[in-house]
């Protein structure tokens, strides 16, 4: 319920209406937003990397990932592909952080936008973890899971 505490107290008029009130406000919830997303990020991620190094060691890190039938085509490192699927997973983070500004922005209900926020973001992902192929490719589906 990102903005949608403003809309119910009537504070939205006030920060619009300020000299800097709508960008300071986006800006510092973004902030916050990131930090917020960060911490996540590393909560969730954290046993996964640990689970990889278990896993491959520090040595075969480097190895190349086309000794994986799976990315036989594919010419970089599993620490190179585990880079890159870190990063798209960080950034669908953030993407899915602002769909939720977005959804309470337009909303302006707190019940509403956790109701359309879970529907858009939760639901796929719930659905995809359930067998449903079709969801593996729906939003940011394919890069939180990992099927890019």
């Amino acid at each position: 319920y990102v903005y949608a505490a403003e809309y119910q107290t009537g504070a939205n008029v006030l920060l619009k209406t300020s000299a800097k009130g709508r960008e300071d406000t986006f800006l510092r919830k973004f902030a916050i937003g990131l930090i917020i997303v960060t911490i996540i990020y590393v909560l969730t991620y954290s046993p996964y990397f640990y689970n990889v190094l278990n896993a491959y060691g520090t040595r075969g890190i480097d190895a190349p990932i086309c000794s994986l039938e799976a990315f036989s085509n594919w010419g970089m490192s599993i620490k190179g592909y585990l880079i890159f699927i870190s990063i798209g997973r960080y950034v669908a983070l953030v993407f899915a952080m602002l769909i939720i500004y977005f959804l309470s922005s337009k909303l302006k209900s707190v019940i509403s936008a956790f109701l359309a926020s879970t529907a858009v973001l939760v639901l796929p992902v719930l659905l995809s973890l359930l067998g449903i192929g079709f969801f593996d490719y729906v939003l940011l589906n394919p890069i939180l899971i990992g099927n890019l």
